[in-house]
Protein backbone atom coordinates (compact mmCIF):
# COMPACT_ATOMS: atom_id res chain seq x y z
CA UNK A 1 0.00 0.00 0.00
CA UNK A 2 2.78 2.37 1.06
CA UNK A 3 4.59 1.75 -2.49
CA UNK A 4 1.11 2.71 -4.00
CA UNK A 5 0.44 5.43 -2.37
CA UNK A 6 4.25 6.65 -3.17
CA UNK A 7 3.32 6.10 -6.74
CA UNK A 8 0.58 8.13 -7.52
CA UNK A 9 2.42 11.72 -6.84
CA UNK A 10 4.65 10.36 -9.25
CA UNK A 11 2.14 10.39 -11.74
CA UNK A 12 0.11 13.47 -10.43
CA UNK A 13 3.59 15.31 -10.66
CA UNK A 14 4.02 13.78 -14.17
CA UNK A 15 0.44 15.51 -15.30
CA UNK A 16 1.77 18.56 -13.99
CA UNK A 17 5.50 19.02 -15.19
CA UNK A 18 4.09 17.74 -18.78
CA UNK A 19 1.22 20.89 -18.97
CA UNK A 20 4.22 23.12 -16.87
CA UNK A 21 6.60 21.98 -19.67
CA UNK A 22 4.31 22.50 -22.82
CA UNK A 23 2.14 25.50 -21.69
CA UNK A 24 3.97 26.85 -18.94
CA UNK A 25 0.95 26.20 -16.58
CA UNK A 26 0.18 23.91 -14.04
CA UNK A 27 -3.33 22.18 -13.56
CA UNK A 28 -5.21 23.52 -10.26
CA UNK A 29 -6.27 19.93 -10.05
CA UNK A 30 -2.38 19.14 -9.53
CA UNK A 31 -1.74 20.64 -5.67
CA UNK A 32 -5.50 19.50 -4.85
CA UNK A 33 -4.68 16.09 -5.89
CA UNK A 34 -1.37 16.22 -4.21
CA UNK A 35 -3.59 17.59 -0.94
CA UNK A 36 -5.85 14.97 -0.93
CA UNK A 37 -3.54 12.54 -1.14
CA UNK A 38 -1.51 13.93 1.81
CA UNK A 39 -4.56 13.39 3.61
CA UNK A 40 -5.02 10.00 2.84
CA UNK A 41 -1.64 9.55 4.08
CA UNK A 42 -2.15 11.39 7.05
CA UNK A 43 -5.22 11.14 8.79
CA UNK A 44 -6.78 8.08 7.23
CA UNK A 45 -4.76 5.35 6.03
CA UNK A 46 -2.00 6.65 8.61
CA UNK A 47 0.65 5.10 6.34
CA UNK A 48 3.81 6.68 6.75
CA UNK A 49 5.52 8.01 9.38
CA UNK A 50 5.40 11.91 8.78
CA UNK A 51 3.28 13.66 11.65
CA UNK A 52 0.66 15.91 11.17
CA UNK A 53 2.76 19.00 12.95
CA UNK A 54 5.38 17.87 10.46
CA UNK A 55 3.03 18.50 7.48
CA UNK A 56 1.88 21.69 9.00
CA UNK A 57 5.11 22.96 9.23
CA UNK A 58 5.69 21.86 5.56
CA UNK A 59 2.88 23.98 4.95
CA UNK A 60 3.30 27.31 7.07
CA UNK A 61 7.09 28.33 6.20
CA UNK A 62 7.49 27.25 2.70
CA UNK A 63 4.02 29.70 2.56
CA UNK A 64 5.70 32.29 4.35
CA UNK A 65 8.84 31.99 2.71
CA UNK A 66 7.51 31.95 -0.92
CA UNK A 67 5.14 34.76 -0.42
CA UNK A 68 8.44 36.47 0.87
CA UNK A 69 9.78 35.61 -2.69
CA UNK A 70 7.07 37.29 -4.40
CA UNK A 71 6.80 40.12 -2.79
CA UNK A 72 10.25 40.79 -3.36
CA UNK A 73 10.53 39.40 -7.11
CA UNK A 74 6.87 39.05 -8.58
CA UNK A 75 8.45 37.62 -11.93
CA UNK A 76 9.40 34.38 -10.36
CA UNK A 77 7.25 31.90 -10.00
CA UNK A 78 4.03 31.60 -11.31
CA UNK A 79 0.54 31.02 -9.19
CA UNK A 80 0.85 27.36 -9.87
CA UNK A 81 4.51 26.91 -8.76
CA UNK A 82 3.65 28.56 -5.73
CA UNK A 83 0.48 26.01 -5.42
CA UNK A 84 2.60 22.94 -6.54
CA UNK A 85 5.31 23.66 -3.83
CA UNK A 86 2.88 24.23 -0.80
CA UNK A 87 1.29 21.01 -1.75
CA UNK A 88 3.99 18.85 -1.43
CA UNK A 89 5.55 20.63 1.69
CA UNK A 90 2.61 19.09 3.22
CA UNK A 91 2.37 15.77 0.90
CA UNK A 92 6.01 15.48 2.29
CA UNK A 93 6.09 17.27 5.57
CA UNK A 94 9.23 19.88 6.25
CA UNK A 95 12.23 18.16 6.10
CA UNK A 96 10.95 15.80 2.83
CA UNK A 97 9.95 19.24 1.09
CA UNK A 98 13.47 20.95 2.22
CA UNK A 99 15.36 17.84 0.82
CA UNK A 100 13.39 18.55 -2.51
CA UNK A 101 13.98 22.18 -2.77
CA UNK A 102 17.31 21.83 -2.62
CA UNK A 103 17.58 19.05 -5.35
CA UNK A 104 14.80 21.63 -7.16
CA UNK A 105 17.09 24.19 -7.58
CA UNK A 106 20.07 22.87 -8.25
CA UNK A 107 18.43 21.20 -11.44
CA UNK A 108 16.99 24.73 -12.30
CA UNK A 109 20.40 26.10 -12.13
CA UNK A 110 21.78 23.54 -14.31
CA UNK A 111 19.05 24.47 -16.30
CA UNK A 112 19.39 27.37 -16.97
CA UNK A 113 22.98 27.03 -17.62
CA UNK A 114 22.49 24.70 -19.96
CA UNK A 115 19.57 26.48 -22.11
CA UNK A 116 20.63 30.10 -21.08
CA UNK A 117 17.89 30.99 -20.06
CA UNK A 118 16.14 32.73 -17.07
CA UNK A 119 12.99 30.81 -16.83
CA UNK A 120 12.53 27.34 -15.81
CA UNK A 121 9.29 25.17 -16.27
CA UNK A 122 9.49 24.34 -11.75
CA UNK A 123 7.18 21.66 -11.91
CA UNK A 124 9.86 19.53 -13.92
CA UNK A 125 12.56 19.51 -11.70
CA UNK A 126 10.53 19.31 -8.82
CA UNK A 127 9.00 15.89 -10.81
CA UNK A 128 12.79 14.69 -11.07
CA UNK A 129 13.40 15.65 -7.74
CA UNK A 130 10.69 13.69 -6.42
CA UNK A 131 11.64 10.95 -8.73
CA UNK A 132 15.14 11.08 -7.32
CA UNK A 133 14.25 10.85 -3.82
CA UNK A 134 12.15 8.70 -3.98
CA UNK A 135 14.45 6.21 -6.20
CA UNK A 136 17.32 6.46 -3.14
CA UNK A 137 14.99 6.32 -0.62
CA UNK A 138 15.20 9.83 1.11
CA UNK A 139 11.64 10.41 1.23
CA UNK A 140 8.50 7.91 2.04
Amino acid sequence: MNVILTLIPFFILVYGAYWDFRKRIIPNSVPILLIILGVLQCCILNTNNIALGDRIAGIILPAILLFGLYIFNSNGLGGGDYKLLIAMGWLLGLAGFIKLMLVSCILSIVYCVIHKTKTVPFAVPIFISYSYLICFNYIV
